[in-house]
């Protein structure tokens, strides 16, 4: 069956799906994926460099750790995730990332730590950047969708969180969403 990764990225973490196509898509997999370890204090590589007053230049060394580190993670995971899929029969054709559709550039960090606004934003980023990279890396189509494109409301999606019982959080719902879009 072919089936679709769908992700919703946090500072540090993500929430992953695989959603498996066909008349009546299901809910394949679903997980929480550590991208960083050391938890938020060190993932929250902007808001760290505020709250300790550290100098641009720190920040960016961080930035550049924190960055390769979450897209270590990011492929691992993405190539464990699919061979679990491959094993059990699926073919994964994409992973569907839910964020914005526009990346940031996040080289100018003195810009960013300027802005409380920009700190958020480009620490959402950080992690979805990750995130496609490790789709790049498992040669997966790649797609962003806002998720104020996606209506969580439908009768597929309720349908599904029955079938997958709980945990069936937010998270899982706009992840399930996104990868159906790839199938």
């Amino acid at each position: 069956m072919r089936c679709a990764l769908g992700w919703v990225a946090h500072t540090g973490w993500a929430a992953a799906v695989a959603v498996g196509g066909g008349s009546s898509p299901r809910l394949l997999e679903r997980r929480r994926v550590e991208l960083v370890e050391g938890g938020l204090g060190k993932a929250a590589v902007f808001h760290r460099g505020i709250h300790f007053d550290l100098p641009v230049a720190a920040v960016e060394r961080n930035l550049n750790a924190v960055r390769a580190e979450a897209e270590r993670s990011a492929r691992a995971s993405i190539r464990e995730l699919t061979a679990v899929l491959r094993k059990a029969g699926h073919d994964p054709v994409g992973c569907a990332i839910v964020g914005s559709d526009r990346p940031m550039l996040l080289d100018d960090v003195a810009a960013i730590l300027k802005s409380h606004a920009l700190i958020h934003a480009a620490e959402g980023d950080l992690y979805r950047q990750a995130l496609a990279a490790g789709a790049e890396a498992a040669g997966l189509r790649l797609l962003m969708v806002r998720a104020r494109d996606l209506d969580t409301a439908g009768p597929a999606l309720a349908a599904m969180g029955r079938d997958a019982g709980p945990p069936w959080s937010k998270d899982y719902k706009l992840g399930a969403l996104a990868a159906l879009r790839l199938l």
